[in-house]
Parts: C-alpha cells; structure tokens; sequence
C-alpha cells in the first residue's frame, strides 16, 4: 500500500499535535517548572517543605516564599547587596559570592542554613561550610539547636 505525500504529512502532523493536546488535556504536558519541594512524610515537622530538597535553580525570592524565611535574612546569611532582586539571584550563586573562600559555600550551604534556621532535620556533612553571619542568625532564631548542630556551626563556620 502506498501513501501519497500531502496524506503522510496530515497524518504526521495530527500524531505530532494530537499527541501534544491529548497530554495537555490530560494535564501531563506542561511548559513551566513548578517548583515545589518534596515535603516530609512524617514526624513533628509532616507536610513541611524538606530544605533538601532546594535546588540550585530556586531563586532567594522563592527559597523566602516556600519556607518562610525573609529574604532580607536569606540576604545577610549569604553576603548579597540588600538591593538585589530575589527573583535574579538563585541559590547556585552563592557559590560565586564566596569563590575565593578556600571552602565549599553554596547549594548544599542554603539548604542547611534553611534547616538550621527553621528548625527542620537536616543532615550535616564536614565538606559544606556557612558564613559566619549565617551562623549568627541561626543561633539568634532557633534557640533548639542540639550541641551537634552547635558543634557543626563552629567546625564549619568561615
């Protein structure tokens, strides 16, 4: 059986299509990234928003937005002028912001501060360190810390 050229192009073009509007009528296919973080399942802090779960991409505005934590704080914690927009810097900047420290701030150094801060389980590991200021406003927010958290902070504190 053959298959003139003007009836294979309708019929490419209405799988192409279709196929595009049956997911999108199905609510499967999208073009924006919803970024919600995964939540913890159980425990004292179920249906909360897991800090681990930050990626680099999260801009400060939505890290403030999702986890309560005011942007200005998020700005002092990681050295960044007052005057910039929430929703230009994200989180894999900071890496540049302390480039030159010798150690490694960034990503990982948001998700713990966010952690410590709120008072959520977190997971410390000795290769990510915190700015000193961020240091300084977790011990005047969460006044929960246990000592390996305290511990943690002076170890990793640059």
């Amino acid at each position: 059986m053959k298959i003139k050229i003007g009836t294979m192009a309708i019929l490419i073009s209405v799988i192409i299509f279709g196929g595009i509007g049956a997911t999108m009528a199905m609510d499967l296919w999208t073009t924006e990234n919803k970024k919600n973080p995964v939540r913890f399942e159980d425990g004292n802090h179920a249906g909360d928003y897991n800090p681990a779960d930050i990626r680099g991409s999260y801009t400060f505005e939505e890290i403030s937005t999702l986890f309560g934590v005011d942007l200005i704080v998020l700005y002092q914690a990681f050295d960044v002028p007052v005057d910039t927009n929430g929703a230009e810097i994200q989180s894999k900047d900071i890496e540049t912001i302390f480039r030159d420290s010798g150690v490694e701030i960034g990503n990982e150094s948001m998700q713990i501060f966010v952690a410590l801060y709120k008072g959520l389980p977190v997971v410390l590991d000795d290769e990510t360190f915190l700015p000193t200021k961020a240091v300084n406003l977790i011990l005047e927010m969460n006044k929960n810390l246990t000592d390996e958290q305290i511990d943690w902070m002076e170890k990793s504190s640059i």
